[in-house]
């Protein structure tokens, strides 16, 4: 398929506090959306399409004024989300595709329309919600998967005290194959039940070694 740039006049979207919320998806916008993959075939055997499509006025005001906040707080957003920080990026690859499948004989001919741009960040918005929402599910298993064997390495091999049970962080490490990130990862999100603490030397003497200090017997909702 031959590549269509759009041209534009800014390297970087602005971020606009403005409260509107993304148009809605009706019918009309599913109905577009699934001719996209008709379309494809079609188009990938078209060869005679000028290098750019420019934006219309209303289109490059709807990419301007896109809420853009995971793009601007992206560098200090440690886990990344890196769909949902490129939110306009997507949006605007998927209107080249519908304003392809509008204008199937020249795109570039025909500046694409503030209502393809419209319908290209609510559909961009939409998937980037559930992309989130299936990492955030997937995490959470994995999250239960990790508890559930730390648990069972507690039962075994860890020390009753008055707080809790305290399992060796070394022993947790060799028997679950866990890295230090992912077990302070699992302390921040279950701070009532998991926390990261030094084991002193007892009355014979040793050293400090740290461990993983499980409160109670149960797991409760991560923060």
């Amino acid at each position: 398929m031959p590549r269509i740039l759009v041209c534009q006049s800014w390297s970087r979207p602005r971020l606009r506090h403005t409260g509107e919320q993304a148009p809605a998806l009706t019918p009309e916008i599913w109905q577009t959306w699934a001719g996209v993959i008709k379309g494809l075939y079609k188009l990938s055997n078209t060869g005679r399409w000028e290098p750019a499509v420019k934006l219309s006025l209303d289109a490059r005001q709807q990419f301007d004024d896109s809420h853009n906040t995971y793009c601007d707080s992206f560098d200090i957003r440690p886990e990344g989300d890196s769909f949902e920080a490129r939110k306009v990026e997507q949006a605007m690859r998927i209107a080249l595709v519908l304003h392809a499948i509008d204008c199937p004989d020249n795109p570039a001919q025909h500046p694409l329309s503030g209502r393809t741009a419209q319908t290209a960040l609510a559909l961009a918005t939409y998937y980037g919600q559930a992309a989130r929402q299936h990492q955030e599910s997937a995490r959470q298993r994995q999250d239960e998967d990790s508890i559930q064997r730390i648990m069972a390495t507690a039962s075994s091999y860890g020390t009753e005290t008055p707080e809790g049970v305290t399992v060796a962080i070394r022993e947790i490490k060799r028997r679950n194959s866990l890295t230090q990130e992912q077990l302070n990862a699992l302390a921040l999100r279950y701070p009532d039940s998991i926390m990261i603490t030094t084991r002193q030397p007892g009355p014979e003497g040793g050293r400090a070694s740290p461990v993983l200090l499980i409160k109670g017997n149960c797991i409760n909702s991560p923060q």
